[in-house]
């Protein structure tokens, strides 16, 4: 079962934390975040596959992907912007206050002893919401951990976006997480890659049946339909920061996972939290708290 990458990843704190770790933390400004390892360990699962869209990752390949358990039992996703933060919704931190939950960085097959790199685990030390991006209590949240991660080829930070970009529609992303491809399963073992595509705002409320706030966006798999699950929640949709072909694979985060109308292989679009609108606060938190924002600047 997952017992065990979280006793390895402690041990692999304790072994490394104190030799790396504060040489990393002085350097942290040359940190290039956002940057995906397509061919990192030539290592995947193909004893199943999800649906058109959604498929096994490669190891590494999302370094940012963080995920967010209790009892060794996956409960929802964020992603690494600092060592010491994780970037999630607030429907995610919300219950977040217990000593139980654990925060992993380098997981990626959840349940085996595949382990070309140690994942490590964190606690999570407090949590700070947006209370001003959505009225009604689905805002962005920071979790600030007790201990940073020690960055490696598969864990890395995420870039975020300016707070000037503008998303646009029929954009390429990428979704990353365990959530199951049945409702309320139990999840998926290998951490998934998810194909997705944004959709106009007019669609996004048509199909979603209800209104779409203006710091909300939707985006669907390209057969129409919302492919990420239940325990996706607050996990990270990126997307390439420059289209041109010959610039390296570099992403940003332009949205959060918030909400699906039935989640996991629905037929209409799931809704995303829009990073950008959030930057301006999570850099003023960033500074309040002493920590650099250059972690997620491309």
């Amino acid at each position: 079962m997952a017992g065990g990458f979280i006793q390895r990843a402690k041990l692999a704190f304790l072994v490394c934390f104190g030799f790396c770790c504060s040489s990393f933390i002085a350097a942290s400004s040359e940190i290039k975040c956002g940057l995906r390892n397509i061919e990192l360990i030539k290592k995947q699962s193909k004893s199943y596959a999800l649906s058109i869209e959604a498929s096994p990752s490669d190891f590494g390949e999302y370094p940012w992907t963080i995920d967010i358990s209790k009892n060794d039992q996956s409960y929802c996703v964020g992603s690494l912007i600092h060592p010491k933060v994780v970037l999630t919704s607030r429907s995610c931190a919300i219950s977040l206050n217990s000593n139980d939950f654990m925060v992993s960085a380098g997981v990626w097959d959840r349940e085996g002893d595949n382990w070309h790199f140690l994942a490590q685990s964190r606690g999570i030390d407090k949590i700070i919401a947006d209370p001003f991006l959505i009225p009604g209590g689905q805002e962005v949240s920071l979790l600030f951990l007790k201990e940073p991660f020690v960055l490696a080829a598969h864990i890395n930070t995420v870039c975020l976006p300016p707070a000037d970009y503008v998303i646009g529609e029929s954009r390429f992303c990428y979704g990353s997480g365990w959530g199951g491809y049945k409702v309320y399963s139990s999840g998926n073992r290998i951490m998934k890659r998810i194909l997705m595509v944004t959709v106009d705002s007019e669609t996004c409320k048509n199909q979603m049946f209800r209104n779409i706030k203006n710091s909300i966006f939707c985006a669907a798999g390209l057969s129409g339909n919302d492919t990420t699950c239940l325990r996706d929640l607050g996990g990270p949709l990126v997307s390439r920061i420059s289209l041109q072909p010959q610039t390296p694979d570099q992403y940003h985060q332009i949205g959060i996972m918030l909400f699906g109308k039935d989640l996991c292989f629905s037929e209409t679009p799931g809704a995303y939290i829009d990073v950008a609108k959030s930057r301006v606060w999570i850099d003023m938190q960033m500074k309040e708290n002493g920590l650099d924002s250059t972690t997620y600047t491309a």
